[in-house]
């Protein structure tokens, strides 16, 4: 059984909430139709096939939409006015509103599955990382901090960072103006360089 998910939009509190399903004169519902060159007024009833107003006959028997936990399930079927209704709305985010959306279950997998794939990336770089390379990576990412590391803590920790910062892991690879600073960070942990606080006096004549 095929269902449609809609949810409220940037987590909108409170998450059980009443869609507006019939224009009136404090809420306006209305459909631009390009074919007649007009707004049309739509309308929720649940013992109509049309959404809208001016296409119904007879009693409306005006249906209730809520949101319940943020989020609505609709059922292809027997919900196929609804749905329609719900395309139409203008609060829908398609349709310019911010109120709320239908859930692409498609479109939000191949996202998972890029996050996924690139945090399988930066780990396997990782983990192939020689010593130096850790070290390198390591004073890039907290500098002269990374010289007080053992080995293991260093590699531990580069991997840990790989896992939860993927992208910015990667990115690293790329970036060759960071070498500059991974050679003062790393001179200034081993003793090479030391930072001395220099004052300046000013001598009359």
């Amino acid at each position: 059984m095929e269902t449609k998910v809609y949810r409220l939009c940037n987590d909108k509190s409170p998450l059980t909430l009443l869609l507006a399903s019939k224009n009136t004169h404090r809420k306006s519902i209305l459909w631009y139709d390009e074919e007649r060159n007009e707004q049309r007024a739509l309308r929720y009833a649940r013992n109509q096939k049309s959404i809208f107003e001016d296409e119904q006959n007879g009693q409306s028997i005006i249906g209730e939409i809520e949101f319940k936990d943020g989020s609505l399930v609709c059922n292809t079927r027997n919900d196929a006015t609804l749905i329609k209704f719900l395309e139409h709305h203008p609060d829908n985010k398609v349709n310019g509103g911010n109120v709320f959306e239908e859930l692409n279950h498609e479109a939000e997998a191949q996202e998972i599955i890029d996050l996924i794939e690139i945090e399988a990336e930066a780990i396997s770089l990782a983990r192939e990382l020689d010593i130096n390379e850790i070290e390198r990576i390591g004073y890039k990412i907290w500098g002269v901090r990374a010289g007080k590391l053992k080995s293991a803590e260093l590699r531990r920790d580069v991997l840990i960072y790989a896992r939860n910062n993927s992208g910015d892991f990667l990115d690293m690879f790329e970036d060759v103006d960071s070498d500059i600073q991974v050679f003062v960070s790393k001179a200034i942990s081993e003793g090479y360089i030391q930072w001395r606080r220099i004052t300046l006096s000013c001598i009359g004549t």
